[in-house]
């Protein structure tokens, strides 16, 4: 019996071993560019250590080759000699990268229609568009449709029932979206070991349409090397991120370099103030349209306990002190000097989208987040606090 059992070990442990061994662990990239023989093609996405990689490969007769290696899949850019920098470049197209052989033929000034095989995601990702064509179509004649009519509202046409017009472009819009999203979901809960199912599933997140409850429940449903691929640890570390940051959660410190030199510290207001920490940027102009009111927010709290921390997410550190100098801020700055990486206060505070604040009371807790900066909300709270 011993030795039946230990047979069966062998032949277990070498069957798995073969199929590990069959798996690629790196993918080839051959592919062909009609209209133009030489120069070069670029290809950038994260391997499978989460690099980010940037690669180019010098045409041959149209002929080109990349190889690398992803961690599950990932939506690679690649790219020719484009005329702009904008993603919708004639010459530059989207495409999901997995550790196979894969083949692309694309032609000049025409990348979106790329023939793209040997890539499973890919095929399903293409697929699922097909699904949903007349929806992305009728999205697209809406948003003409809306595009036309403020033109003509900020030109100053009077016309007739313009803005009853624009409430039923959006309400189409958005329920043009609800259908979209609907065919989405029913993919993700169909297909849990799907690569593309946990990159929908983030971007979702991400935009908060879904929400935290839900999101943990398709994760948890999805396969193991789902969870383990760069689109599954991506998402893992937005839920957490979103879990350390969510009201009646402890808010995350930061120490940062304020706008003198010296150290900030959320710490240092513990036991002390209440902190509005207030998320911008130099670009952003939303941003610096709140900036008046904030000013009376904080003439008229800050003697009674609040204090406002403004953290920039700019990249450019003189546009940056340039912008607080202009603005004449008085109270607290400092600038995030990684606000995009994991570690950044992006990512800690679950961050879509600036302008956001968060309110901190004197223990260290988020009594309050709000996600679209200053609001009604935000105003009731302080007024509930202070007065």
């Amino acid at each position: 019996m011993k030795k039946v059992l230990l047979l069966f070990f062998f032949i277990s442990f070498g069957i798995a071993a073969a199929q590990q061994k069959n798996t690629p662990q790196s993918f080839q990239l051959k592919g062909h560019l009609t209209g133009r023989d030489t120069g070069y093609i670029y290809l950038r996405y994260l391997n499978a250590n989460g690099k980010d990689i940037r690669d180019s490969a010098r045409l041959d007769n149209g002929d080109f080759r990349f190889s690398g290696s992803v961690k599950g899949a990932y939506n690679a850019w690649l790219r020719g000699m484009r005329s702009t920098i904008s993603v919708s470049d004639p010459n530059s197209v989207s495409l999901f990268l997995e550790n196979n052989e894969i083949t692309v033929n694309l032609t000049q000034n025409d990348f979106k229609h790329a023939k793209i095989i040997g890539s499973k995601t890919q095929s399903e990702a293409d697929a699922l568009e097909d699904r949903k064509k007349a929806l992305n179509q009728k999205k697209t004649e809406l948003n003409s449709r809306l595009r036309d009519l403020d033109k003509s509202v900020k030109s100053g046409d009077t016309l007739t029932g313009a803005s009853e017009k624009i409430r039923l472009v959006r309400s189409e819009l958005s329920a043009n979206a609800e259908k979209n999203k609907k065919i989405d979901y029913a993919f993700i809960q169909k297909n849990p070991k799907s690569y593309l199912s946990s990159q929908l599933l983030t971007s979702y997140f991400i935009k908060r349409i879904i929400s935290l409850d839900s999101t943990e429940t398709f994760f948890d449903s999805f396969g193991k090397e789902n969870r383990e691929s760069t689109f599954g640890q991506t998402l893992e570390r937005e839920i957490n991120s979103r879990k350390a940051s969510i009201v009646g959660a402890k808010a995350p410190g930061f120490t940062l370099t304020n706008v003198n030199g010296g150290q900030l510290k959320l710490e240092d207001f513990k036991g002390k103030k209440y902190v509005l920490v207030v998320f911008w940027a130099s670009w952003c102009i939303p941003c610096r349209d709140e900036i008046p009111r904030l000013k009376e927010i904080y003439q008229k709290y800050n003697p009674t306990g609040l204090e406002i921390v403004s953290i920039s997410v700019d990249t450019d550190k003189k546009a940056w002190t340039k912008a607080v100098d202009m603005e004449k801020m008085v109270w607290h700055q400092a600038l995030d000097p990684i606000p995009f990486q994991n570690e950044g206060l992006m990512m800690k505070y679950s961050i879509p989208n600036i302008p956001l604040i968060v309110m901190v009371d004197k223990t260290g807790v988020i009594i309050g987040r709000y996600d679209n900066g200053l609001t009604a909300e935000l105003e009731k709270d302080l007024r509930r606090i202070f007065e």
